[in-house]
């Protein structure tokens, strides 16, 4: 890492995250030496296969679940998109009823919302002002109709954490397939599909120091997908398309070590995420977005708003500083404009684009926290928002 590097400030974690030295050094021999096709019968291929079924087991054994049961995919959109078109289109039947949230992430929502152009029945939850599903309208929606239900683990914007175990409660007997897009919590908050009963669950590779493009889709024994590719026929004809092996043993290995490190990372992020909270909740204009609780709250995620000040500016005059934040979820291509999130806990148009989104990881600081701080705060003053002084 350059000097240079070294003076910037990373707070979009939720985004995406450096990988890891470790995990690097773990995929480079499937890249020189064990580069087989894992589909193949030469010893090459072996050696790749051989990889990737220790990879599948890694990543089974810390969910709970069988590795037969762990389909690996480019990442969390396709995971999600597997899940819900999988399981609905495989059913064929456009009687059936459907239920996700109005703060879900696009790759559910939008399958969803084209589910229902198509002619299924859909319902969206909605969320009280923290962001937490409104379990009370959940349960009464549900209906003999209803096949399939997918409410994310933690939301990405805001961090609010839903309850899951709650929700799959209602659902138990019920003959409902329960998934749940756990892309932000895997790695960071103990998740066990079994604790949780859960049917499917989406995982991704490259929030928690591993490579981009691969993720995982969990899927319970027994349940039937219809798949999105066709091809080869790879990952029981599931999910056809040739295994890049580098990227599933990076996958394996970078969550291997978030479990090893979670009792040691994680309190230090929450310790300086509640240092950061509480700093900039005293500042005038500054308003905390999603849970309150902070144990309700994904770690290392901050959301606020600022009155008078669009976030997008705001974002920009860190980044001149070297501090990189983000508004919205960061994973649409340069999309800005109004936080369908935001929208969906009740605050204004107005201040829909006014907020960011800073989301701290394992390699910051109190030094960091206190260089955005000061940063933010001179940076409210040399814009005078509302003519007053911060």
């Amino acid at each position: 890492m350059t000097e240079d590097i070294k003076k910037k400030i990373y707070f979009d974690n939720a985004s995406t995250t450096q990988v890891r030295k470790e995990v690097v050094d773990k995929m480079m021999p499937y890249f020189e030496q064990f580069y087989g096709n894992p589909s193949g019968l030469n010893k090459y291929s072996k050696e790749s296969k051989k990889a990737v079924e220790k990879s599948r087991e890694i990543l089974a054994n810390i969910i709970g679940a069988q590795p037969g049961e762990i389909i690996f995919t480019s990442g969390g959109t396709e995971s999600n998109n597997l899940a819900i078109q999988g399981f609905v289109r495989n059913r064929d039947n456009k009687t059936d009823h459907i239920i996700t949230s109005t703060i879900e992430h696009d790759s559910v929502l939008k399958p969803c919302l084209q589910l229902e152009k198509e002619g299924w029945d859909l319902h969206l939850l909605k969320v009280d002002k923290e962001g937490f599903i409104l379990l009370d309208e959940f349960d009464i929606l549900l209906k003999p109709e209803t096949v399939f239900v997918s409410v994310m683990h933690a939301n990405n914007e805001i961090g609010t954490i839903q309850e899951i175990k709650n929700i799959s409660s209602i659902l138990k007997d019920k003959n409902i397939i329960f998934h749940t897009d756990a892309v932000q919590t895997f790695g960071k908050l103990p998740f066990n599909i079994n604790d949780l009963n859960i049917d499917m669950a989406s995982l991704s590779s490259h929030k928690i120091y591993g490579p981009k493009g691969i993720g995982a889709l969990y899927v319970r024994k027994g349940i039937s997908l219809r798949p999105l590719l066709f091809g080869g026929g790879q990952e029981w004809n599931l999910r056809s398309g040739t295994l890049s092996v580098p990227l599933i043993v990076g996958f394996a290995e970078a969550a291997r070590l978030a479990i090893d490190e979670m009792n040691t990372v994680i309190p230090e992020t929450v310790k300086l995420q509640k240092y950061l909270i509480d700093s900039l909740v005293k500042i005038k204009h500054v308003k905390l977005n999603g849970a309150k609780n902070i144990e309700k709250r994904l770690p290392g995620n901050i959301n606020i708003s600022i009155d008078g000040l669009e976030g997008e500016s705001l974002m920009l005059h860190l980044n001149l500083k070297d501090i990189a934040v983000s508004t919205g979820s960061s994973c649409s291509s340069g999309k800005l404009g109004m936080s369908k999130v935001l929208k969906a806990i009740g605050e204004d148009s107005y201040k829909n684009f006014t907020s960011i989104r800073i989301s701290l990881g394992k390699d910051n600081t109190i030094e960091d926290c206190n260089k955005f701080i000061n940063s933010f705060k001179n940076i409210l003053n040399e814009l005078k928002i509302n003519q007053s002084s911060y």
